[in-house]
């Protein structure tokens, strides 16, 4: 069969089952059974089609599909056809795709308050990391608009054991605080403060987040 031929009968007939075939059409008339019997045809070229596709999956991204003895030329000029448009209509809803972002700082001395990060929109923190020379500080985490934590690092140290997503711990002289999987869907705000002067050795907040706005 054309590949023209079949693509006039794809236009006419467009109404298709849940798997995409084309539907038969109902009746009984020698014009019918024979627009059928190409239907037939066609639907298999697309099932053949389909698992070429699927066999041939690494190779069909940026490149066309090419001539195989299993199918006609004409066979495969359609299914060539039939993946553009396909192509064409995958959409990617924007307001689904979330970023990722990762705030940093080393060797940072801390005397009054430092701000690790700071944004609206919706997403999750997935890991605050503190690495101290001292344990002499405080850190705060505001999510929603609502304070999580506002304490020292000893609170941290003795609760760890027992929560899950926090963990405070001494190794080889520094001392580690981390803090992971928060959710928020308005805002959130990080910072660490000390009365005393603090050297970290490495400070990061990771997260992800869509439609994010900047907050100082």
């Amino acid at each position: 069969m054309e590949a023209d031929k079949v693509l006039t009968l794809l236009n006419i007939l467009s109404q298709k089952d849940k798997n995409g075939k084309v539907e038969k059409i109902q009746g009984d008339t020698k014009e019918i059974n024979l627009l059928n019997e190409k239907i037939d045809n066609l639907n298999d070229v697309f099932t053949r089609g389909l698992r070429l596709m699927r066999d041939r999956m690494n190779e069909i991204e940026n490149k066309p599909i090419v001539y195989s003895p299993k199918l006609t030329k004409g066979e495969v000029e359609l299914i060539n056809q039939l993946v553009e448009k396909k192509m064409s209509e995958i959409t990617i809803d924007t307001k689904d795709v979330y970023t990722s972002k990762v705030r940093m700082r080393d060797n940072e001395t801390v005397t009054d308050r430092t701000t690790l990060a700071s944004a609206g929109g919706m997403g999750l923190i997935n890991q605050i990391l503190c690495e101290a020379q001292t344990n002499d500080f405080h850190i705060f985490v505001m999510v929603d608009d609502n304070v999580m934590f506002d304490k020292d690092y000893s609170y941290f140290f003795e609760h760890s054991k027992y929560l899950e997503n926090i963990s405070g711990f001494l190794d080889n002289g520094v001392y580690y605080l981390s803090i992971r999987t928060l959710n928020f869907k308005k805002n959130f705000r990080i910072y660490v403060y000390s009365d005393t002067s603090v050297v970290f050795n490495h400070l990061l907040v990771k997260y992800i987040i869509k439609d994010e706005i900047p907050r100082e």
